[in-house]
């Protein structure tokens, strides 16, 4: 890990889907804003067949005030399984959620 590194450095992606406090839907066009440095952005598809609501998980809530609270994405029992629908986040080369898959020189 190194010297010097705090927890939040090892973070890629972090997403607490908070969107869902908003009194407005502008997630469902807008995407999700990653928390960590790296500011990733992830869109979701099938936005009319999904909600946002109050988690039920165990997860950390983080200190009151400065948080925002979590909610878990929760997609409709009818959504049509011959349609694409999830959360999509654009990887980039080089970017902290590159793999590092298909890195050959024949793969640019």
């Amino acid at each position: 890990i190194g010297e010097g590194r705090q927890d939040e450095d090892n973070l890629s992606l972090y997403i607490r889907f908070s969107e869902g406090a908003d009194e407005d839907d502008l997630w469902k066009t807008d995407g999700f804003t990653d928390l960590t440095k790296y500011g990733h952005k992830a869109q979701l598809f099938g936005s009319e067949l999904a909600s946002l609501e109050a988690t039920t998980s165990s997860a950390d809530e983080g200190e009151e005030g400065k948080v925002r609270l979590l909610y878990d994405l929760v997609y409709s029992e009818g959504a049509p399984r011959n349609r694409a629908t999830g959360v999509a986040v654009e990887v980039l080369r080089g970017t902290s959620l590159d793999v590092g898959m298909l890195h050959a020189s024949h793969n640019k």
